[in-house]
C-alpha cells in the first residue's frame, strides 16, 4: 500500500526549560525547545534529539491531511522497532484510511546498561530515560510544527510498549484515549498515582498471558504489581461515562498482539473505533 508520507526529516531538539505544563505532562523541566529542520525525500523516517539521545520515529500520513487529522503514537514492545511493530500489526494500513497519522516511535536501550535491549521507561526498573518527557515533546511538536489536531491524540502499546501506556494514563493529561495490549501498571507508578485519570482508556487482556496480574486467572497473587482489575476501576473514578474505560479479554490469548483467527475480532479495527468516540 503507498502511502502519502511526510518527506523524510531530521529534527533536533535543544531542549532547554518548562513547556509540559502546557502539554500535561507532569514534568515540568523538561524543554522549551529549539527544532531545526533538515529535509530530504527519501520516506517517512524522523531523527531527533531529546536530553543528549538520538531518538527516532516513522511517520505516516494520510493523503487528506488537514491540522485536524487526529495522531496514533504507536510504542513497540522490549527489544522490538517501530518498523519491527508495524510489520508485526500493520496498523497503518486501516487507521490511514480512516483519516489518521501514525507515529511507529523507536524505544531506546537504557543509558546506564550496555546490554539492555531497545524499550521503555515504564517504571518497573530504575532508569533515567525521560520516555514520557519524550512523547510529551514530540506530541506538541508535531502538533504545533506539522499541523496535526491538539484536540485527537492518542496511543497504543504492546508488552513494555503497554506499560509505558499505562505510565501516561497516571503520569500525563496529553493523550485523549490509550489502549494497552498486554500491558500492566507498575507498582511505583501505583503507588504515586493522582486521585483519577483523564484519558479514556482501552486494555486487551488474553487469559494465558501469564505477566499480567490479574484476579480473574490468579495470576495477581504472585504478582507484586497491582491487578489489572484493579487499575481499570481506578481509572473509571471520575470518568463520566463507563463506556470510557474497557477491558476486553480474550480467552486462552497469550502475550502476544492478538490474531483475528483466534481473538475472533480484528483487534486493529476495535482499536480504531474506539479512538473514532474520542
Amino acid at each position: 500500500m503507498k502511502h502519502n508520507c511526510c518527506a523524510n526529516i531530521k529534527l533536533i531538539f535543544f531542549i532547554g526549560l518548562t513547556f509540559l505544563l502546557l502539554s500535561g505532562c507532569k514534568d515540568s523541566n523538561k524543554s522549551i525547545r529549539k527544532i531545526e529542520n533538515l529535509k530530504s525525500d527519501d520516506g517517512s523516517f524522523f531523527s531527533c534529539k531529546y536530553q543528549n539521545s538520538e531518538r527516532s520515529f516513522i511517520l505516516y500520513t494520510p493523503e487528506n491531511k488537514t491540522d485536524q487529522t487526529p495522531l496514533i503514537f504507536m510504542l513497540h514492545g522490549y527489544g522490538s522497532s517501530g518498523e519491527g511493530f508495524r510489520v508485526q500489526t500493520h496498523f497503518d494500513e486501516k487507521a490511514l484510511l480512516r483519516g489518521y497519522a501514525i507515529v511507529y516511535v523507536n524505544g531506546i536501550s537504557d543509558p546506564e546498561s550496555k546490554t539492555s535491549g531497545t524499550g521503555w521507561n515504564s517504571g518497573l526498573n530504575n532508569s533515567s530515560k525521560d520516555d514520557v518527557g519524550f512523547l510529551c515533546s514530540l506530541t506538541e511538536t508535531l502538533q504545533n510544527d506539522y499541523g496535526f489536531s491538539k484536540k485527537r491524540t492518542f496511543a497504543v502499546g504492546f508488552s513494555n510498549g503497554a506499560f509505558l501506556i499505562h505510565r501516561l494514563a497516571v503520569e500525563t493529561k496529553t493523550f485523549n484515549a490509550l489502549v494497552s495490549v498486554s500491558g500492566f501498571l507498575p507498582k511505583s507508578i501505583w503507588e504515586k498515582r493522582p486521585r483519577k485519570i483523564s484519558s479514556a482508556f482501552l486494555q486487551i487482556t488474553g487469559t494465558n498471558d501469564k505477566l499480567i496480574p490479574m484476579n480473574l486467572t490468579g495470576t495477581a497473587k504472585t504478582n507484586p504489581n497491582p491487578a489489572i482489575e484493579d487499575v481499570l476501576a481506578y481509572y473509571q473514578k471520575g470518568q463520566k461515562t463507563s463506556e470510557k474505560v474497557q477491558h476486553i479479554i480474550i480467552q486462552h490469548g497469550e502475550h502476544s498482539w492478538p490474531e483475528e483467527k483466534f481473538a475472533g475480532f480484528n483487534v486493529n479495527e476495535k482499536i480504531l473505533d474506539f479512538f473514532d468516540n474520542y
